[in-house]
């Protein structure tokens, strides 16, 4: 074991490729506040309540939200009533609350002098959670802040609309036989509502402490590592109980002598191993195995003694979660230094959560539906919250979750002027199979407005084409011995390839990827921006530029042909296309090649900014097109992404766009927003908007993104400008289209040119990649200065398009570790009914001579079915091949694959396809 106060051994990493601000780590991360997939970041916008000059969540135990079979959700925090700190409950209105008035209002619990649903218990509310059970009663504990006692109090809230029912008085009850509110803590005791939880056969467990006074040299036993020590006490103590509530009584049991255990927090495991935590002058964790069946018997449980995890310090939070013999602690050292500690089952290790300058506040843990971890915290440097996922030895790197701008509900461009993330928060610490992960948020404005979210975990349904990659690891149960890897793309040493005009043509100043490439199925054609106005008084994209078109054979080299559709200087010798617009300007199109169209007039769809509007056209060719449509849309400023979204259920929003929304003062700052049509010309505005904002990264502004659609998920190449006023790209993803994760925060996936080059400055993508082969290529503008605020200065930047490639699935590889000869990972599992399956591989580093090797595990449970022969062949598209072919061996059940890499091998992705393919 580590000794406390010293951080574990770092396991090795690869440096130049891992998670920027990480190296001296192996990729760990801190935590987090609310949810994910690098989230990154989607504005939260549905207020449920205000707390005033009340901290609503001041026990961050992660027992706040809770939600019952029929999909409604519940979140409990204290606010300021008339009579002073009061116990609110929200409840939302349907099962996937996403937008403001989605929750009812939230109406008094517990309040000061009677004034709540339930008659006051001791007064004012000082901390309380919710669990709901089995069936569908909420479990309701609150400490109240006068008399320092633990009560109970529990109500049906089955069904689709319970908010009537638990408004009344009477549907309320206390411990069987009692009314509500019951008091759980023993008589006089001055006593601290620790935690609760549901467990097996659907009993609800609450947890909490009692005062006592004890006499002069008491000790108090703690186990160093099999050897008992005994610690003096002082003048009081603290005993922690439980108590085990089911439909037919209530049994209460100490679980400890007095000690240090003013306030537990508690994890009840599948496995029956109750994990509990508390803090005195050091950090204690404890254990009791088989804890149901212990509790039902005589034993004595006191006679288990905690152990000490870290000495000296005082806590600001802590939380744990277990797996029988395993137990992982996340807490926040005084002056907000967050470290985890994990034990394997023989020994501690530990690590810090923080290897950065920012600030990080209250991490909790937390257990998905599979009962793998995700620890939460906000990073108050930055305004906005994280996670990251535990792979069974160590943290992934974190994936960005939410954030809140307040009064964004009343103006969805509302100027940022700094954080307004306050460090109250709360996670929900357990969920049901099929349940997505509950969170709240809190701003930092006077009135303390509190929001709810919930996160959508990945539900890795196994089908034909079903692609897996290592973007946010959200497929991925346990890893040990392998790293993450990122690799930015490559830059075509020719570029750049699509070069600006001579001198006295239309484009002799930009020729440059603002616009799309498609391949036709026999040629590459690009639309482009084009100018030739450096003298302009004017800022680019207001006057002077126009689209150009361009074509080419290979997609290397690019020809200008002379379209004869638009004048320059009286002759029509070149290659602008005629969009209607007379003498004014075409800036930034976007073009769709729509093969679902059944018009072939339409084939070709443009959506082009003119002039202060934007315009719709259409072509059969991509050459020709019809005069402009005005599209209908709400502040789009700056637009890239437009697609038809094929992962979109609702036929009403299938055509997407994103686009920065327009800068406002004070702060000016440029954020990601998305916008939904069906008909192309009527544009409604996500009320989510803005759904990406750059507090989520080391970006100062967002300014422009490329989403594409990949392994049911949505990738995005967004414009991260930075402080120094240039701008690479980064990776970003989403599952949702609307939550956006960083895929290696800080590290470009289209880097900058070196000094003096054609890109030194700048780049942007044009509208989608394209999938060539076995690669994936994106054309791209590049400008060798920075606006560095001079705009005049900018007008005279030349502007150009080159190209940058991929290996397909390319960006992120599992590899590993440095002085490890091997590693594996394990999937979460996933029900197979049915269907004839076969798998592939995306993998590089492999050698049939020793070098690289791969191979693939089929678990039920953890047992093995079959195990695949070696792989050592380098492709995009592996074969995986099983002792008796191709088929993948599966049977009814749930069923988990393992992959074992070893020597150079690097895994890119896996694919399921049908058996046969």
């Amino acid at each position: 074991m580590n000794a406390p106060g010293l951080v574990g051994t770092p396991l090795p990493v690869k440096r130049a490729k891992v998670f920027a601000g990480l190296d001296c780590l192996l990729i760990t991360a801190g935590f987090l506040l609310l949810l994910a997939v690098n989230t990154t970041h989607a504005i939260v916008v549905l207020k449920v309540g205000e707390a005033g000059r009340v901290d609503p969540f001041t026990h961050l135990n992660g027992r706040q939200i809770a939600r019952n079979s029929s999909g409604v959700w519940f979140l409990v925090y204290r606010g300021e009533g008339p009579r002073g700190a009061t116990l609110f409950l929200a409840v939302s209105k349907g099962a996937t609350p996403e937008f403001s008035g989605d929750f009812h209002p939230a109406i008094p619990l517990v309040a000061d002098a009677n004034g709540g649903v339930l008659p006051a218990g001791g007064g004012a509310v000082a901390n309380a959670g919710i669990v709901i059970d089995d069936r569908d009663t909420l479990h309701l504990v609150w400490e109240s802040d006068d008399e320092r006692r633990v009560w109970y109090g529990a109500c049906p809230v089955g069904g689709r609309e319970p908010l009537k029912h638990i408004r009344q008085t009477g549907n309320w009850t206390g411990i069987v036989g009692h009314a509500a509110p019951h008091i759980l803590s023993g008589p006089n005791q001055d006593s601290r509502f620790g935690d609760m939880a549901w467990g097996p056969h659907g009993n609800v467990w609450i947890l909490w402490s009692e005062e006592v006074t004890v006499g002069p040299g008491a000790t108090y036993t703690i186990d160093l590592k099999h050897r008992l020590r005994q610690v003096p006490l002082g003048r009081t103590g603290h005993e922690l109980w439980m108590a085990r509530v089911t439909a037919a009584d209530c049994t209460r049991k100490r679980l400890s002598l007095p000690g240090p255990a003013r306030r537990a927090v508690m994890d009840l495991d599948a496995a029956g191993s109750l994990h509990l935590v508390f803090a005195g002058r050091h950090l204690y964790y404890l254990r009791h195995a088989d804890f149901p069946a212990r509790f039902d018997q005589a034993a004595e449980l006191t006679k288990t003694h905690p152990f000490p995890l870290w000495q000296g310090t005082s806590y600001t939070n802590y939380s744990v979660v277990g797996w029988g013999e395993r137990a992982l602690v996340v807490f926040e050292r005084i002056g907000n230094i967050p470290l985890y500690g994990y034990f394997d089952g023989t020994n501690w290790q530990f690590e810090s959560l923080n290897p950065t300058a920012e600030v990080y506040r209250n991490p909790i843990l937390c257990k998905d539906q599979r009962g793998s971890a995700q620890v939460f915290w906000a990073n108050i440097s930055r305004g906005h919250t994280f996670y990251a996922r535990w792979l069974g030895t160590r943290f992934s790197a974190p994936y960005s979750a939410r954030t809140v701008i307040d009064g964004l509900e009343a103006n969805d461009q509302a100027s940022d002027t700094g954080p307004t993330l306050s460090r109250f928060h709360t996670v929900q610490r357990q969920t049901r199979p099929g349940n997505p992960i509950g969170m709240a948020l809190v701003g930092n404005s006077p009135t303390k407005p509190v929001y709810f979210d919930h996160l959508i975990e990945s539900d890795f349904k196994v089908a034909p084409g079903r692609k897996v990659l290592f973007l946010d690891m959200a497929e991925i149960q346990s890893m040990e011995g392998l790293i993450e890897s990122f690799h930015p793309m490559k830059k075509h040493p020719g570029n750049p390839l699509l070069r600006t005009g001579p001198v006295g043509s239309w484009d002799s100043q930009r020729a440059h990827a603002y616009g799309d490439v498609i391949f036709d199925g026999r040629k590459f054609q690009m639309w482009y921006s084009g100018w030739s106005r450096p003298d302009s008084p004017l800022l680019p994209g207001t006057a002077g530029h126009h689209v150009g078109y361009a074509e080419s054979h290979d997609g290397i080299h690019w020809v200008k042909p002379p379209l004869g559709q638009f004048a320059v200087n009286g002759s029509k010798a070149n290659n602008i296309v005629d969009l209607g617009e007379g003498k004014g300007h075409a800036y930034m199109p976007m073009v769709v090649r729509d093969t679902r169209e059944s018009d072939p007039a339409r084939r070709y769809k443009m959506i082009v900014e003119q002039t202060g509007r934007n315009t719709l056209h259409f072509s059969p060719d991509g050459i020709h097109w019809s005069d402009g449509i005005v599209v209908r849309q709400h502040r789009w400023s700056d637009q890239r992404s437009f697609f038809y979204d094929t992962l979109e259920t609702d036929p009403h929003k299938r055509w997407k766009v994103y686009s920065h929304g327009r800068a406002r003062p004070p702060i000016g700052l440029r954020k990601i927003c998305r916008d939904w049509s069906e008909d192309l010309i009527h544009w409604t505005s996500d009320p989510r908007n803005p759904v990406a904002h750059p507090r989520a990264s080391t970006a100062a502004e967002y300014h422009l993104i490329s989403v594409w659609i990949d392994a049911g998920m949505y990738l995005g190449l967004v414009d991260c400008w930075q402080r120094t006023q240039v701008q690479p790209q980064y990776l970003m993803g989403s599952r949702d289209g609307v939550n956006f994760f960083h895929v290696f925060d800080g590290q470009a996936a289209i880097e900058l040119g070196a000094p003096g080059s054609w890109d030194a400055a700048w780049v942007a993508p044009v509208n989608v990649p394209l999938m060539r082969g076995d690669e994936m290529w994106v054309y791209y503008s590049g400008g060798p200065v920075t606006i560095g605020g001079q705009v005049d200065r900018w007008n005279d930047v030349r502007m150009q398009t080159g190209l940058a490639t991929i290996r397909r699935d390319g960006f992120v590889s599992l590899d590993v570790a440095e002085g490890r000869a091997n590693g594996s990972f394990t999937t979460i599992p996933w029900q197979h009914t049915g269907g004839e399956l076969s798998l592939e591989l995306n993998a590089d580093g492999l050698n049939p001579m020793g070098g690289g090797r791969i191979r693939v595990e089929l678990l039920s449970g953890d047992r093995v079915l079959a195990t695949s022969l070696m792989i050592a062949t380098s492709g995009v598209r592996i074969p995986v091949t099983w002792p008796a072919g191709r088929r993948l061996p599966w049977r009814p059940g749930f069923l988990r694959l393992r992959f074992h890499l070893a020597g150079s091998a690097q895994l890119y992705s896996f694919t399921f396809q049908a058996a046969g393919r």
